[in-house]
This record gives structure tokens, C-alpha cells and sequence, in this order.
């Protein structure tokens, strides 16, 4: 997954990303809404918000190859990717198992490179056992 091809889908009303990450700049822990969010609709200092958020690198806006049907919102986590290309799991706190589940947790489970889970309390590495 080194080759990201960045087709920009529209967020809508999903802002996940305002959820659960903690934002370290704003204050904002893992698995909270930030007091800057309205859920649903939008992020009231959009125009001003921390460099952080601004270059936060959501898997499903950016790349094609992540299922439309992986919506951070409609999976309950978010996929993201470090700078150093390493993939990251934000899982909501009130769905603590949704990166495992399903479709999601085959997708996940097929990662060829060890990952983070965000876990709210820590992160934890994982690292998939070949089949």
C-alpha cells in the first residue's frame, strides 16, 4: 500500500477523524469529540485548524483502493497512515472489536506490514501471521 492514490472522496458527515484520534494540540483524547466538532455536520475552525488535522491522512479519502464500503463512520474505525507509511487503526472506544469484524477485520488481517492500534489507553503493534 505504498502507492496511495489520492482521489479525494468528500468526508460528508462522517468526521470520524474528529473522534478518535486524540489531537495532542487540541487537548483532545482518543475517542472524544472535539469541542471544535459538530458531529455530523462540521468542524467550527475548519479555516484554522492545527496543521495536524489538516494533514491527517485518512486511508479511506485518499485512497481508491480502500472499499467505499470502509467509511470510518459505517465501520466504526478509522485507517489512517503515518508519515513514515506505516498504517494506523482508530477504533471507536463504544466499538472496541469493529477492526477485527467482518469485511474490515479481513481487509486488516490480509495488511502485509505489523500496524498500530490506537487503543485510547496506548497503542499496540500488531503484526499479522501468514496464513
Amino acid at each position: 500500500m505504498s502507492d496511495l492514490i489520492a482521489i479525494e472522496r468528500p468526508c460528508g458527515d462522517c468526521m470520524m477523524c474528529c473522534k478518535l484520534p486524540a489531537i495532542e494540540a487540541l487537548d483532545k483524547p482518543a475517542g472524544k469529540w472535539c469541542i471544535h466538532a459538530t458531529p455530523g455536520a462540521q468542524c467550527n475552525i475548519y479555516e484554522a485548524r492545527p496543521t495536524v488535522c489538516r494533514v491527517f491522512n485518512c486511508l479511506w479519502k485518499i485512497d481508491h483502493r480502500i472499499p467505499e464500503a470502509f467509511r470510518p463512520d459505517k465501520v466504526k474505525a478509522v485507517l489512517a497512515i503515518y508519515k513514515e507509511g506505516v498504517l494506523i487503526v482508530y477504533p471507536d472506544k463504544a466499538y472496541p472489536t469493529a477492526w477485527k469484524d467482518g469485511e474490515l477485520g479481513a481487509f486488516i488481517s490480509g495488511w502485509p506490514e505489523p500496524f498500530v492500534v490506537e487503543t485510547g489507553k496506548g497503542k499496540m503493534v500488531v503484526r499479522n501471521v501468514p496464513k
